[in-house]
C-alpha cells in the first residue's frame, strides 16, 4: 500500500513538478494553482458530492454479475491486506494521495501544457481520456468497464479547471 502511494505520488506529483522547476516554469502556472472564486469551490463540492453516486452506478451499469464476481476475485487478496492497515494510513492511501496527485497531473500539468497548444474543448476530452485509460490497470487485469465513467468524471473535472483556470476546484 505504501509502494503504491509512494509511486503514485512520484510518477504524478513528484516527476511533474521536477519537469516544471527545472524548465523554470512556475508551479503556479504549471499547474494551475491560481486562487478560484469562493463560489467555483462551493458549486464544486456539490458537482463533488452527486458526482460521485453518478460514476459509481455507471460503472455498476456496466458490469454483468459474471464480470463483477471475476473483479471480487482479482481484488480479495489485495483487500484482505488493505482490511488490516489502520484507517488514517488506507484513506490517505487509497484516496488523499491519489487524489492530490492525479489532479496535479492530469488537471494540473497534462491539462495546461494541451490547452497552449489546443483547443478548450480539445483539452478536457483528450485529458479525459488519459485520465480514464490510466485507470482501466487494476493490479493485473484490464478493466475495461472502468473507462467511461472515469472518463465522465475527468470530462467534468477538465471543465471545472478550464472554467475556473484552476486546479482547486478538481
Amino acid at each position: 500500500l505504501m509502494a503504491n502511494t509512494v509511486g503514485v505520488a512520484s510518477l504524478f506529483a513528484v516527476w511533474p513538478l521536477l519537469l516544471a522547476g527545472y524548465s523554470r516554469v512556475p508551479w503556479k502556472q504549471a499547474f494551475g494553482l491560481r486562487t478560484p472564486p469562493v463560489t467555483a469551490l462551493l458549486a464544486a463540492g456539490l458537482a463533488g458530492l452527486s458526482l460521485w453516486p453518478l460514476v459509481y452506478e455507471v460503472e455498476v451499469s456496466l458490469l454483468s454479475h459474471k464480470r463483477l464476481e471475476a473483479i471480487f476475485e482479482i481484488a480479495k487478496p489485495i483487500t484482505e491486506q488493505i482490511a488490516q492497515t489502520p484507517l488514517p494510513l488506507r484513506l490517505f492511501a487509497l484516496a488523499v494521495c491519489p487524489a492530490i496527485c492525479e489532479e496535479l497531473f492530469f488537471r494540473g500539468f497534462l491539462l495546461r501544457a494541451f490547452r497552449s497548444a489546443m483547443s478548450p474543448t480539445a483539452t478536457v476530452i483528450i485529458t479525459a481520456a488519459l485520465f480514464g485509460l490510466f485507470h482501466v490497470l487494476v493490479r493485473d487485469a484490464l478493466l475495461l468497464e472502468r473507462f467511461p465513467p472515469t472518463a465522465l468524471l475527468g470530462l467534468v473535472l477538465g471543465w471545472l479547471a478550464i472554467r475556473t483556470g484552476s486546479l482547486w476546484p478538481g
